[in-house]
């Protein structure tokens, strides 16, 4: 099942508890940076560059709120 995000990036994700993936469909133009690079989590990507997924995400049986960022860069001229 596939969940678009609004303009701004926020997506609500509903589903049973268990384990899922996200993708990325990276925008043209651009690239996705290295993941997890430093230490706040909240700064850093969360995405593969070669794949586009993430690591596996758990939704528990309550709701939670996460957010899963994406780094992006354009490449060197």
């Amino acid at each position: 099942r596939s969940v678009t995000t609004n303009p701004v990036g926020v997506y609500k994700f509903r589903a049973a508890p268990g384990e899922y993936r996200l993708r990325i469909i990276v925008p043209g133009g651009f690239t996705l940076t290295l993941p997890n690079q430093g230490t706040d989590d909240a700064r850093d990507s969360d995405f593969d560059p070669a794949t586009g997924w993430s690591d596996p995400v758990i939704v528990p049986e309550a709701a939670t709120t996460k957010i899963w960022d994406a780094g992006l860069t354009t490449p060197p001229i």
